[in-house]
């Protein structure tokens, strides 16, 4: 018992968010003190080796209702009044702070809340508190259901509890509950994200025939959804299909095709593609070989660790247009003209982003200018100046991926608004791979709000450093409701001897998060494979050293 507790408490490194999908919650909210949330688990465990809690007989009132008689409680409310801070903690943590040690328990428990809310009345539901006076029962449990079914999926797809079959129920649970709401619109295309976990709790669970309808209407209506980033539905309905074809015995041609099209997706931009999370997919021990797989080469691709990658690779890795966010899946993208850093699918997105784009692309063509200006007065810093101004605005690691390590995002993506990365770095001219033509020699996490001064000394005014990150963080949050998107911002603030100190950003997703697992290596992909990784920067003039620091 002691054990168990003490692995709780000890188990996470960080204080676990507070998180529900479609509400902010107020700043004050708290979740239960994890000493608390132990204890109930501890009582838990204690009543199901009982055989389950005793019989409760309970009259509920509710505010300004009239006193009712006695009703006896079903055993899942009878969990909740016994055990609440459990309660309370599963339903309202975030999915990716639940310490290992209770994945299960927190499974049980949002079964068990599940239950309550589908099954007792509403006098019931409202005396608890689970329905408030200014809510109707039907808004309260659709809102309530659909975050505990969604937080329990994500559970139940966990490789350490994986229960597919589960997860699939649950989900086609919550579809159905949405369909009403729908207005004639076809639920893979309102929700392809959703959709896309239902199809690989059924590929995961072995149910082919009904996966294989779910993949094929995610395909041919993704087009319709109001979200333009779809490249993880598209993905992964085609790598799907290219098994669960051959499982079925049916459509060769069609399954060939979908082999084709994933392999050539995975060798095109394999960063954006990690083996941590294809590996569950493309490893089918009950079964023949995954096509996809032999296609890459067999258990020895899943086992050669990282890949390494080309410079084209990076960049389709993070290509996508920057109006719309349409990727290279769905269509031809064109570079800015101008700063041939930008991408965009039509005239049309490339005229609307013109205003947040303006600034950067200006900035990026005087940078040229000046370039071709150094070269043809034969100065000997022109091409350390061209090289810094293609090394900062390259889709490699380090200015994409490795910043979304630094600051750690998968356990806080909030930092990516409050911490920046300082890196320093060192030119290396011989070097002919463009991405490391620069090499980061030192590299920490700061905050913020301990560094204005110092980004003000650094950037050339006083102010400076907050207005430029307050523009940067408008231009992101604008691109980002442009494309229904929740936007994750990544700084960084890159110096180095000779060249002028670069603020740069890029941004990600908080389903982008979820599929591309924190690496605690970042910094040894920094630089060129065999190179010395950076050093950490413990100082920043003022500031101390963030980067393992969490609120």
């Amino acid at each position: 018992m002691l054990g168990l507790r003490k692995e709780i408490l000890e188990g996470p490194s960080f204080a676990p968010r507070p998180y529900l999908e479609g509400l902010k919650l107020p700043a004050s909210f708290q979740l239960p003190q994890m000493h608390m949330v132990a204890e109930d688990i501890v009582k838990m465990r204690k009543i199901q080796r009982e055989g389950g809690p005793e019989p409760i007989n309970a009259v509920f009132m509710t505010s300004g209702g009239p006193k009712g008689a006695k009703e006896e409680m079903i055993e899942p409310l009878r969990y909740n009044v016994l055990l609440p801070h459990l309660f309370k903690f599963a339903y309202f943590v975030h999915v990716a702070d639940v310490p290992d040690a209770m994945l299960e328990d927190i499974v049980f428990t949002l079964e068990q809340f599940i239950r309550v809310l589908s099954e007792c009345s509403e006098r019931q539901l409202r005396a608890i508190g689970h329905v408030l006076p200014n809510q109707t029962l039907e808004t309260a449990q659709y809102f309530m259901l659909s975050n505990s079914r969604y937080k329990l999926a994500v559970h139940l797809l966990n490789p350490k509890i994986h229960r597919p079959a589960d997860a699939a129920k649950h989900l086609k649970d919550q579809i159905d509950a949405d369909m009403p709401r729908l207005e004639g619109k076809k639920a893979w295309a309102y929700n392809p994200h959703q959709y896309t976990m239902y199809a690989e709790a059924l590929y995961l669970s072995g149910q082919y025939k009904e996966m294989k309808e779910v993949c094929e209407n995610i395909l041919q209506d993704a087009g319709d959804s109001e979200l333009a980033d779809l490249r993880e539905p598209i993905f992964m309905s085609r790598l799907m299909l290219s098994y669960a074809l051959l499982r079925l015995g049916i459509e060769p041609e069609a399954q060939k095709e979908h082999t084709e099209w994933t392999v050539k997706m995975i060798k095109k931009a394999p960063n954006r593609y990690p083996k941590e999370i294809l590996g569950q997919y493309l490893d089918t021990q009950d079964g023949p070989a995954h096509p996809v797989l032999t296609a890459l080469g067999g258990e020895r691709w899943l086992e050669k660790g990282k890949t390494s990658t080309t410079l084209r690779q990076d960049e389709r890795a993070t290509k996508q247009c920057r109006t719309c966010g349409v990727t290279d899946m769905q269509k031809t993208l064109s570079r800015c003209a101008r700063c041939q850093h930008i991408y965009y699918c039509s005239k049309e997105c490339q005229k609307a982003n013109w205003k947040a784009h303006k600034e950067q692309c200006t900035d990026v063509a005087k940078s040229r200018a000046r370039v071709e200006k150094l070269k043809s007065e034969g100065s000997s810093v022109a091409q350390k100046e061209a090289d810094w101004v293609e090394w900062r605005n390259l889709s490699h690691y380090a200015n994409t991926f490795g910043l979304q390590h630094a600051l750690n995002l998968n356990r806080d993506p909030a930092r990516g608004r409050t911490h920046i990365v300082v890196r320093q770095v060192k030119h290396a001219p011989d070097e002919p791979d463009l991405r490391h033509r620069f090499t980061i020699t030192h590299a920490g996490v700061f905050k913020l709000a301990d560094c204005w001064d110092a980004l003000d000394d650094v950037l050339g005014g006083r102010g400076e450093g907050k207005a430029m990150v307050a523009d940067i963080m408008n231009d992101i949050d604008s691109t980002s409701a442009s494309r229904g998107a929740d936007a994750v911002p990544m700084l960084d603030l890159t110096l180095g001897d000779g060249v002028q100190p670069w603020l740069g950003s890029m941004a990600t997703t908080r389903d982008g998060l979820r599929h591309r697992p924190y690496d605690p290596d970042w910094r040894k992909s920094m630089n060129k494979k065999g190179t010395t990784p950076p050093d950490r920067i413990l100082k920043f003039k003022n500031a101390e050293d963030a980067e393992f620091k969490f609120d």
